[in-house]
C-alpha cells in the first residue's frame, strides 16, 4: 500500500509539474463572445485574432478580490480608456459596462494599469454584435 501511495504521489507532482505554474492569459473565443482569464501579461484583440476594430456591447468584469481594478484601452497601452472598473467591493462585485451601437474599439488590455488580487480567480467578458 505504501508503494501504490507513493507512486500516486510522485504521478501527481509529475502532471503538476507539467502544468504552468499561473498559466498566461487564456482566451476563449466564443462567436458573440471573447472570455480572457489568467490575466498575468497584457492582452490584444487584434493579436488574438479578432478583427481591428470589433462593435462591443458589453464589458464584464469578474474580480479575484476586494479592491481589484480593471482597464481596458482602445488600440494600444497608453491611449483612451473606454472600460475602468474602479475598485471592486469584494470577489463578487462584477462590473459591466454598456456601450452604445457603433462604437467599435480594439480592447486591449495593460495588465500593469490593473490591480488584481489574484490574477488567476479574475475573469473579463467581451460581448460583441
Amino acid at each position: 500500500m505504501k508503494k501504490l501511495t507513493t507512486l500516486l504521489v510522485s504521478l501527481i507532482f509529475t502532471v503538476m509539474l507539467c502544468l504552468p505554474a499561473f498559466g498566461a492569459n487564456v482566451t476563449v473565443k466564443g462567436k458573440k463572445c471573447i472570455t480572457i482569464t489568467g490575466l498575468d501579461a497584457d492582452w490584444y484583440a487584434t493579436t488574438e485574432g479578432y478583427p481591428s476594430d470589433l462593435d462591443i456591447w458589453c464589458v464584464v468584469f469578474y474580480p479575484s478580490a476586494t479592491g481589484d481594478i480593471m482597464v481596458i484601452h482602445d488600440d494600444g497601452l497608453d491611449t483612451w480608456v473606454p472600460f475602468e472598473s474602479g475598485e471592486s467591493a469584494d470577489k463578487y462585485d462584477k462590473t459591466i459596462l454598456y456601450l452604445p451601437p457603433g462604437m467599435k474599439i480594439k480592447p486591449v488590455i495593460d495588465i500593469s494599469d490593473c490591480t488584481l488580487g489574484t490574477a488567476a480567480n479574475a475573469k473579463v467578458k467581451i460581448y460583441f454584435r
